[in-house]
This record gives C-alpha cells, structure tokens and sequence, in this order.
C-alpha cells in the first residue's frame, strides 16, 4: 500500500471520480442519489477540490494498492494539530 499525494490537476481529476464512486457506494441506501449528488459537487467535486488544495490548504492522497487506487484521505492543519478530514475506501 502506498500513499499518493495529490498535487496535480490529473491526480485531483482522479481523486473526484473515486469521490462520486465511493460515496454512492457509501450512501446509497441511507440518503437519496440527489443528495449525494448534491454533496459529491460541494464537497468531492474536482472544482471543490482544487479550491481545498490550493486555496484551504488540505493535503489529499490517494490511497494505493498494486498502484491501483483503492481509496482517498483529506488532511487539514487546525488549531495547530492534523485533522483527518476525509477517509474513504472503495468497496472492492
């Protein structure tokens, strides 16, 4: 297992389609598609992303297993301690 950061627009265009995977994967079920939908684009969109990275300055890996991506975390510095924003793996 290795841990990818996330640094280029590639790299985050990958990160958000393991996003709208796995959190369909997740959520179905428990909340409606649209509502997923919904926080997918707010939140794991490549746009919202982007601005997380570049902007917020979280950390994003992707999560890889035999260099196939089997997961995502986020990381974020707050109050002076590493918060772990974002932990998801895939279902397979």
């Amino acid at each position: 297992m290795s841990f990818e950061q996330v640094k280029t627009e590639e790299q985050i265009k990958k990160l958000a389609e393991t996003a709208n995977i796995v959190w369909h994967e997740a959520y179905e079920g428990i909340v409606s598609v649209s509502q997923i939908d919904y926080m997918i684009e707010k939140f794991q969109s490549f746009n919202s992303i982007f601005e997380a990275i570049n902007k917020d300055h979280y950390l994003y890996y992707l999560i890889k297993v035999d260099d196939n991506v089997a997961g995502y975390i986020g990381l974020h510095e707050e109050e002076g301690k590493m918060f772990l924003s974002k932990l998801y793996i895939l279902k397979e």
